[in-house]
């Protein structure tokens, strides 16, 4: 119930500017004192701290925002599913961070929805995905993301055939990587073009 001072309100905060008989009534007839919702010298962060007020212990429950995210975005996860929270922002010409918060970003939104329509996998999880089990539900999970956010999914550094048809198994869109060609000079792409593997499906 926290918030920042407004000047509109002579610099009190929204509830303390507000009409609050009922809470009023609690706080004098209950016992006020200081609380640490998750220990003693932690951050109670909205995430952490209500965990612990629900009466779940952070350090054995919470696993990061992203599986809260996606849980109340309606996203059905399980137990090897990774889950990442990001938000839009706007930086200065030094890339410095002006506002964090895609909410309040008025201008320029479907620029920026275009340039974040696909994801990308980087090819250090491509490369192991058959080998390593963790490589394996990155990969399989960053597809499902791109799935339930309707984006395009490329696959980086595809090195046989193996990886090119799991890829093709769990839905991802293209892929690039030495199994479909190494690179070439400008003159002889069209004719890489023409033999190209077909789209993945």
């Amino acid at each position: 119930m926290a918030d920042r001072p407004l000047i509109d309100h002579d610099y009190k905060t929204p509830l303390e500017y507000a009409n609050t008989p009922n809470m009023d009534r609690l706080a004098k007839a209950g016992l006020l004192g200081q609380l640490d919702p998750v220990a003693p010298g932690v951050r109670p962060g909205s995430d952490v701290a209500n965990l612990a007020l629900l009466g779940y212990d952070p350090a054995k429950y919470y696993t990061g925002r992203g599986a809260l995210e996606a849980m109340g975005a309606g996203f059905n996860l399980s137990p090897t599913d990774v889950a990442f929270r990001c938000n839009f922002a706007t930086v200065d010409d030094d890339f410095r961070v002006e506002d964090r918060r895609a909410g309040r970003i008025r201008k320029g939104t479907s620029k920026l929805a275009k340039a974040v329509n696909e994801i990308k996998i980087d090819h250090s999880f491509v490369t192991g995905m058959l080998v390593d089990d963790n490589d394996a539900v990155i990969v399989r999970s960053t597809i499902d993301l791109a799935r339930n956010l309707g984006l395009r999914v490329v696959a980086e550094g595809v090195e046989d055939q193996a990886t090119w048809q799991r890829l093709a198994e769990l839905g991802c869109d293209q892929a690039q990587g030495y199994y479909l060609s190494p690179p070439v000079a400008a003159a002889q792409l069209l004719a890489v073009l023409r033999h190209a593997q077909t789209p993945m499906s």
